[in-house]
Order: structure tokens, then C-alpha cells, then sequence
């Protein structure tokens, strides 16, 4: 997690800003009664609009093709606020 921004800047070396390439991070940890809960913990800046959404567990990344199909609660990493709509995170952020 703490090299990604090393990542992106290498990946985006000589490329236009339209084609900036951003990492959005979500890690799933199961909460109470439980359920699992994808939290959001790395989101690149809003400027960039091709992103490659990646999940991390147990020390393994792994890049999500759809998170709706993966998730059903989503927890905001800033105020722990939850929602079960991806748009509404969005919104919220």
C-alpha cells in the first residue's frame, strides 16, 4: 500500500493526463454478525477517470473487475459511515 503512489507516478511517466491510469484500494474485513465489509482505503484523485479498482486480503492483491458484484456494504474510510450502494460512497466521498 505504501508504494502505490510510486506505481502510478511509474505507470503514468510520458502518458497525457487524459491518460492517467489511478488506483482505488478496498479491503474486505468481516464485521459484526458476519457480514463482510469492503472498505475503501486508498481513492486516487478525482481528476483521474480511467482508475483500476484492486482488492487487498491477507497480504494478497488482486485486481476487481466489478465491485457491486463482489460487495454488498461499502464503509466510507474517512467517517466510517456505511452504505450498500457504490454511487452513494461515491456522492459521499
Amino acid at each position: 500500500m505504501d508504494q502505490l503512489e510510486k506505481v502510478e507516478k511509474y505507470l503514468n511517466k510520458d502518458e497525457d493526463f487524459a491518460d492517467w491510469l489511478g488506483i482505488m484500494v478496498y479491503e474486505p474485513e468481516r464485521g459484526q454478525g458476519g457480514e463482510v465489509v469492503w472498505y475503501q482505503r486508498r481513492t486516487p484523485p478525482a481528476k483521474l477517470k480511467n482508475i483500476l479498482t484492486m482488492g487487498v486480503y491477507e497480504g494478497h492483491a488482486f485486481a476487481i473487475k466489478d465491485i457491486e458484484k463482489l460487495a454488498k456494504i461499502y464503509e466510507c474510510g474517512e467517517c466510517k459511515g456505511r452504505f450498500t450502494r457504490l454511487e452513494t460512497l461515491k456522492r459521499h466521498k
